[in-house]
């Protein structure tokens, strides 16, 4: 039976309801959530199966479905030493949703053409979490609730601030690699969702994500063949959601604790705008972004550049990011919130228990 007509869209489908249901779901933190996300993901994979000729999983595949399996059973069998038996089965049934998640995607990436409709789903659903989450920021007393001025850390609808920053930071580093590799339409609404997700990111006044950003940036000029392509589409697409930052930069009722509601009105009012033009400006730049790619990738040896580029990237590029990120409480501090203490804590575990440990989950009993 052929199902290579309806796969691109059902693969996008799955991979943008599961993001955005899981995302808005607390992002699937609590246990209430996985039973029925264990039946979805497995529901997905059961109709492939069925529907679909898909080839035999390959040994990795299975050894990367099978260790997830044996992490699972491991939490379920650490009962057995626990304190209580309560938070192991939880742990192991978080694990069994690991598994079929697992395997549903394996499943669908077998299928011909799904898996660039695959990952343009996960990034049209980290565009919508950031984008409800920037409305709640921009248009505060509207979306989410009552203003709350101690908030400044960017956190809904997925209830905690770092999960949100790595959900943009993947939907940044797939749009990025879609945009360099995909039609015009594709890169436009990469460079489009860049503009939403970047300033999502600056929000969050996450550290660590801004870290495996830098990192996954890193990793796809290494690992991409097209460098020099790589490299232009990077600027062209990314220079209007950086300038987005910037200008959020400088508007302190979105930025610093404590601001008035009028203000964060105001100034999120303001914003809004300046998001909306940018994404046209980004739409602009794709489309006449490519030419130049597709010449500075084929005919112009990048080595006469280097030495602008690294001007370029001194004398810009690095002041515009310094003066976003110091506008931005806590986003350049090197205290840990604590962290520490939860480092000793483990420690201490640890050498409680040093070979069987103390049982899945119990950490945050600690």
């Amino acid at each position: 039976m052929s199902v290579s007509r309806p796969v691109a869209p059902a693969a996008l489908f799955v991979a943008f309801a599961s993001v955005v249901g899981l995302g808005a779901a607390d992002g699937g933190y609590f246990p209430s959530e996985w039973g029925l996300a264990t039946l979805g993901f497995s529901l997905v994979g059961v109709t492939v199966l069925v529907l679909a000729d898909v080839r035999a999983p390959d040994r990795r595949q299975l050894a990367f479905v099978g260790a997830l399996a044996l992490a699972a059973g491991w939490a379920a069998t650490s009962a057995l030493w626990s304190p209580g038996a309560g938070t192991p089965v939880l742990e192991a049934e978080r694990g069994v949703l690991y598994v079929a998640t697992a395997a549903a995607a394996i499943l669908l990436l077998a299928l011909p053409a799904a898996a660039p409709a695959l990952l343009g789903g996960v990034v049209a659903g980290a565009v919508a979490l950031s984008l409800y989450g920037l409305a709640t920021r921009l248009f505060p007393g509207r979306v989410g609730g009552e203003y709350d001025p101690s908030g400044y850390q960017l956190a809904e609808p997925v209830g905690y601030a770092n999960a949100l920053a790595i959900v943009a930071v993947v939907g940044i580093l797939l749009a990025l690699g879609l945009g360099a590799h995909g039609s015009v339409r594709v890169r436009v609404a990469c460079a489009m969702s860049l503009v939403v997700l970047l300033p999502t990111l600056y929000f969050t006044v996450s550290r660590g994500a801004v870290g495996a950003l830098l990192a996954g940036l890193v990793a796809q000029v290494v690992i991409d063949p097209k460098r020099r392509r790589l490299g232009i589409v990077f600027v062209s697409m990314g220079a209007p959601a950086g300038l987005a930052v910037l200008i959020a930069s400088q508007l302190p009722a979105l930025t610093t604790q404590g601001a008035e509601l009028a203000a964060a009105q105001r100034d999120g009012s303001r914003f809004a705008l300046f998001l909306v033009v940018l994404c046209l400006v980004a739409a602009a730049a794709a489309v006449f972004g490519e030419p130049s790619a597709r010449r500075f990738s084929r005919d112009i040896d990048p080595r006469r550049y280097l030495l602008p580029a690294a001007v370029l990237v001194t004398l810009v590029v690095v002041p515009i990011a310094l003066i976003g990120a110091s506008r931005s409480d806590g986003l350049v501090s090197l205290a840990g919130n604590g962290r520490g203490e939860w480092w000793r804590v483990a420690a201490e575990m640890v050498a409680d228990e040093p070979l069987l440990g103390t049982g899945a989950g119990s950490f945050e009993a600690r």
